[in-house]
């Protein structure tokens, strides 16, 4: 960055939003090697400059900035994803695509089945020795009397090579005969710890594995089914130029990582290819020793680069998804009846308490970050009470332990996590009511669940620093405007499939309108200072200061004379990384 000529940019809005959702806006911004040295208004700046001015000649050219006319436009600071999964691109760069629809959109299973063997053979390349897909939707066939689909649907496409096909939200495999049998999965092998092979009336596997301590039974005896250092480096690149420079994403958090994806970042940041801040975490893995955190100890400091690579995280999952949602009341006695499940059943939680409480507060003695996953509310429970046993032998508030997702709580546990301070990392696009709210989750939860969910609105009212995330690439596109957008509405967004079937519908119970909706200053700020905040950069990012880095996007309108309801319709014209322009419309 030595050397860098300074910018002054002039005519616009430049729009900040500090740890407090107060909105503070200036008519002109300078910034000079990398840094944002000068906001206020263009009297003040052109008085700076004259003070500056160099006698020199030579020196005088190089202190004159370049002038950028923002011709009423607005500029916000770069913006945060804090929980996404960049690292998992080379996916949609090395794999088969088979998303077929919007999750929540029903097929008949047959013809699901059909679809998915067609993908398959289109993008089937002769002389691999493994195929890999990923976008089917479990969805599709919960509640089938046919079940799930199986190795011998995948029969007659290639079956001498293993064929993987990761589900869309990743909690999902199917696999074929052949991966079965270099896994050497059979009817003899035990149901892993908090995941589920499932099995023929025989009790054979028939080629679907649910959460990680059954996926990884699989992929873990598969050569080729993680990817190498270099094709991780291919896919993180891709995400940059795809999705996180045009959707002026500056900051991740990549909520879960393997070996050779930390490694790919690493080397990318060293060899400064990076153009966003990146943080990433450690897997806790539930069918592993105690033995696995004493090595994360060992690692903590391992992966550092300046400010922009760091790992110093733990992530736990602390229920998984769908029939794994640990819940507190059962799931819709009528479902799990047509599913032939035990009427009292709620799911089930991937550690016993006793095992949360004593890791947290090893880990926290340590010095780590705790990022969970928690999908239902039993699982938010049993988090904070770990936290609530942890804080009592140790400080935690300063290590920011942070709970994503955070579909179902309860109003008690909302409360708790504001007192024990508590990141609520929350994912605004799934607050809305769409076709997912009527195939599956009223079906499965009952609609004043349903309607109960992503309280953002409640959990900024509890005093809770709030974080935005996409959980990319579960949602595409990762677009922060989008979640800004949905937080602020609650609803379904113009360029969703199912906008005019839903457009008139919130996520909200109807004697409470309105009840967890955010303002856009609250939404703004999440995308941005609180995921900041999260990653333990807000005084270096997250806002428009004096002194921080020079990361901000230029967007297409002006957005204060646009309407709540308009907000979606921003587009991200430019994007800046510390002081350069990483991407341009």
């Amino acid at each position: 960055m030595n050397g860098q000529k300074s910018t002054a940019f002039i005519g616009g809005n430049i729009v900040t939003v500090n740890a407090n959702h107060t909105m503070k806006t200036y008519e002109t911004m300078l910034i000079r090697e990398g840094e944002i040295v000068y906001l206020g208004d263009k009297k003040d700046l052109d008085r700076l400059l004259d003070a500056n001015t160099a006698a020199d000649e030579k020196l005088q050219a190089q202190n004159t900035p370049e002038i950028v006319n923002l011709h009423g436009k607005t500029i916000l600071p770069g913006f945060t994803d804090s929980h996404l999964h960049a690292s998992s691109m080379t996916e949609l760069v090395l794999d088969i695509d088979i998303l077929l629809t919007q999750p929540g959109t029903m097929l008949a299973r047959n013809e699901a089945i059909k679809k998915y063997r067609n993908r398959l053979r289109e993008g089937l390349c002769k002389t691999a020795h493994i195929i890999r897909g990923v976008g089917w939707d479990p969805g599709i066939f919960m509640g089938n009397p046919e079940g799930f689909p199986t190795a011998h649907d995948l029969s007659g496409i290639a079956d001498d090579v293993p064929i993987i096909l990761r589900s869309y939200d990743h909690h999902y495999l199917w696999v074929n005969q052949k991966a079965l049998e270099i896994a050497d999965i059979t009817s003899e092998t035990p149901q892993p710890r908090n995941g589920k092979i499932y099995r023929d009336a025989a009790g054979n596997p028939i080629g679907v594995f649910q959460e990680n301590t059954a996926i990884d039974m699989v992929l873990g005896k598969i050569p080729g089914a993680d990817y190498s250092v270099e094709e991780y480096k291919a896919g993180i690149k891709a995400f940059q130029n795809t999705f996180a420079n045009p959707l002026g994403i500056t900051m991740v958090f990549d909520a879960y990582n393997r070996e050779n994806g930390m490694q790919a970042y690493y080397e990318l940041a060293q060899s400064n290819e990076l153009t966003m801040r990146v943080k990433t975490c450690f897997y806790a893995d539930p069918a592993g020793s105690m033995a696995q955190f004493d090595e994360m100890i060992a690692k903590k400091d391992k992966y550092h680069v300046d400010h922009l690579f760091h790992v110093d995280t733990v992530k736990f999952f602390i229920d998984g998804t769908g029939l794994t949602f640990c819940m507190h009341e059962p799931f819709e006695s009528e479902w799990l009846k047509a599913i032939g499940m035990p009427e009292n059943y709620s799911g089930y939680a991937q550690w016993t308490q006793e095992e949360l409480n004593d890791i947290f507060l090893k880990l926290s003695k340590a010095g780590f970050q705790i990022h969970l996953h928690c999908m239902g509310d039993k699982a938010t429970t049993m988090a904070l009470d770990a936290f609530e046993y942890t804080s009592k032998h140790c400080p935690i508030h300063d290590l920011r332990h942070t709970i994503a997702h955070l579909m179902q709580v309860k109003e008690s546990d909302i409360t708790r996590m504001g007192k024990l301070g508590i990141v609520a990392a929350m994912q605004p696009m799934w607050a809305q009511y769409a076709s997912l709210a009527e195939t599956m989750s009223s079906v499965s939860l009952g609609m004043d669940r349903v309607l109960d969910q992503y309280r953002i609105g409640a959990f900024l009212k509890a005093g809770c620093v709030v974080s935005f995330g996409t959980d990319f690439p579960v949602t595409i596109p990762p677009s922060p405007i989008l979640g800004i957008q949905t937080a602020v509405s609650r609803s379904v967004t113009k360029n969703q499939p199912d906008y005019e079937q839903f457009k008139d519908k919130k996520l909200e119970p109807a004697n409470d309108p309105g009840r967890d909706c955010c303002t856009p200053a609250e939404a703004i700020g999440a995308c941005c200072y609180g995921g900041a905040y999260q990653c333990f950069m807000e005084n270096i990012t997250g806002s428009l200061e004096e002194g921080k880095s020079a990361d901000f996007v230029i967007l297409s309108d002006n957005m204060m004379r646009l309407g709540d309801d308009e907000l979606e319709t921003l587009q991200v014209e430019t994007t800046y990384f510390r002081g350069e322009k990483v991407w341009s419309k």
